[in-house]
Formats: C-alpha cells, sequence, structure tokens
C-alpha cells in the first residue's frame, strides 16, 4: 500500500487490486464503471485498514474536494495513482 487516494471511474475486475495500493485511512473515488458495475470486495481490506469509499453520480466533484482537502491537510504530498482506458 502507497497512495493516500485512488480516483477510478473504471470499476471492473481491477477494483480489488486499487484497494490494495491504498494507505491505512486511504480513500476510493469513483464516479463510473466502464470495465463493468459488478466488483469483488473482501470487506477485510477495506475495515482493517480504515478505507473510506465514496460514489459520485455528478461527474468527478467528490474528488475535487477530496483533493482539496488532502491538499490543503497533509504534512507532505500525497502520493496519487490515476487510471483510465
Amino acid at each position: 500500500a502507497s497512495v493516500d487516494v485512488v480516483i477510478d471511474n473504471v470499476a471492473g475486475p481491477s477494483f480489488g487490486s486499487l484497494l490494495n495500493v491504498l494507505k491505512r485511512g486511504g480513500r476510493y473515488v469513483s464516479s463510473g464503471a466502464i470495465a463493468g458495475p459488478l466488483v469483488t470486495l473482501d470487506m477485510r481490506t477495506m475495515y482493517l485498514n480504515d478505507l473510506t469509499l465514496f460514489g459520485s453520480r455528478d461527474g468527478m466533484s467528490p474528488c475535487s474536494r477530496i483533493s482539496c482537502r488532502t491538499s490543503n491537510t497533509a504534512k507532505s504530498n500525497p502520493s496519487w495513482r490515476a487510471r483510465s482506458r
């Protein structure tokens, strides 16, 4: 695990691997599922790592709020992982 936030609009089969790269207390944001709407979630990954999952049907507006909050409160620069297809 090495990043604070994952912003994903792909979902699909690689959803679980994206959660695995999040640091403890990390946040996952989704605004779409172009690779497929059904995903597999090992609940232990979520609760043992204190992860927060966000979703938005209004595009990336939660991403903007999270980005600003992370930038304003982080003691060091957050790591970002972007994914697109």
